[in-house]
């Protein structure tokens, strides 16, 4: 097992690559001058829509930066999927002397938690698809990209609210050591 401190280190660290990751992805973004906000631009499923935006782009000649943009993401992803799994991996250390079965099923959980951030890393790729053919890919790529930026909305806040609920109700319901006779 590893112990608190190191898994409260390691946390800091992967926060640190998440954030730095997501002020490199803004600022990137910025320098698009997209004529939607990001979230828009990625939950827009009509391909007509999405293609006036990329010959913008072009005509503005920022499109290369688009790309660059989709690229950079790519570090934000990594951070984050670290620190979700660090956190289910923290927050199991923390409620282990109170809640072992809770513990427990925190500890198999964490792997999951790269599921937010792996949508994510598909809709960079379809993304990315469509940006090497900007006003002619099929319009089926616009549909699969926002379907899957709104699951990844819904995996990051699955993400955000169960591991510390579950945590939280881990350690406010306690248990004994074996946590015998006490799992419902």
């Amino acid at each position: 097992m590893i112990g608190i401190p190191v898994l409260a280190l390691a946390l800091f660290g992967a926060l640190g690559v998440a954030v730095g990751g997501q002020v490199a992805l803004q600022a990137s973004f910025a320098r698009v001058r997209h004529p939607e906000s990001l979230a828009t631009a990625n939950l827009t499923a009509d391909a007509e829509t999405v293609r006036g935006w990329y010959q913008q782009l072009a005509a503005q000649g920022t499109l290369d930066q688009m790309i660059i943009t989709e690229t950079v993401d790519y570090l934000w992803m990594a951070g984050l999927a670290a620190s979700l799994v660090l956190v289910t991996f923290l927050a199991a250390a923390l409620v282990r002397r109170r809640h072992s079965k809770a513990a427990a099923r925190l500890h198999r959980l964490a792997p999951a938690m790269i599921a937010a951030p792996a949508l994510d890393a598909v809709e960079n790729a379809l993304s990315l698809i469509m940006l090497s053919d900007p006003v002619g890919f099929p319009d089926p790529l616009a549909y699969a990209h926002a379907g899957v930026s709104m699951i990844k909305v819904v995996a990051a806040i699955g993400s955000a609210t169960v591991v510390p609920a579950y945590a939280v109700w881990a350690l406010i319901r306690g248990g004994t050591g074996t946590d015998s006779g006490n799992e419902r």
